[in-house]
């Protein structure tokens, strides 16, 4: 682990490691949780930020900007009624935050990576959504982005990510299997 020489806030996450045989994979990505501190310091970040509209403006310009085919899944969001984007990814880091139960927040994440990929999100285009987060984040922050808070929401994306991920996986068909190459029994 290591901290910044800013403060004390612990901004790296877990080292990744592989799965074990038989392990389902989400078991390997919970061990990138961001540390709890390091939550807490992107939550204390919030109040700085504003106007949440002009941050949700700003990820959704980012986000089509970096994945121009993520435009259609936005417009199919407010054509839908649902809420932002950039509201439904700081909920789920609230849910991480508050939740006594790590696994609730990752769920809750996988959920609204099903429904970006229901919405006609490519699938390719998802981890452009925590780029997207981190860039409007450091763009509100006019100046005063700090390496440690940069740290600690790079965190905390790598983390929406892997969810975000994860579920909209969960939508992807299954890969078609060649049955002539199948060796006969």
């Amino acid at each position: 682990m290591s901290t910044s020489a800013d403060d004390d806030i612990v901004t790296t996450v877990a080292v990744p490691r592989h799965r074990a045989a038989g392990e389902p994979q989400s078991a390997a990505v919970a061990n990138r949780r961001p540390l709890r501190r390091t939550v807490a310091a992107v939550r204390d970040s919030w109040w700085y930020l504003g106007d949440v509209d002009l941050l949700a403006d700003r990820l959704d310009a980012n986000l089509v900007a970096l994945a121009p085919g993520a435009r259609i899944a936005l417009l199919e969001r407010r054509a839908a009624g649902e809420e932002r984007l950039v509201t439904a990814l700081l909920r789920c880091v609230d849910a991480l935050a508050e939740a006594p139960d790590a696994a609730v927040a990752d769920r809750q994440v996988r959920v609204l990576g099903q429904s970006l990929k229901s919405s006609g999100m490519p699938f390719v285009d998802v981890p452009q959504v925590g780029f997207a987060l981190v860039r409007a984040v450091r763009e509100r922050y006019n100046g005063q982005w700090t390496t440690t808070l940069g740290s600690a929401w790079t965190a905390v994306q790598t983390w929406l990510v892997e969810q975000l991920l994860l579920g909209a996986r969960e939508l992807e068909p299954p890969p078609l299997v060649d049955l002539t190459q199948v060796p006969q029994r």
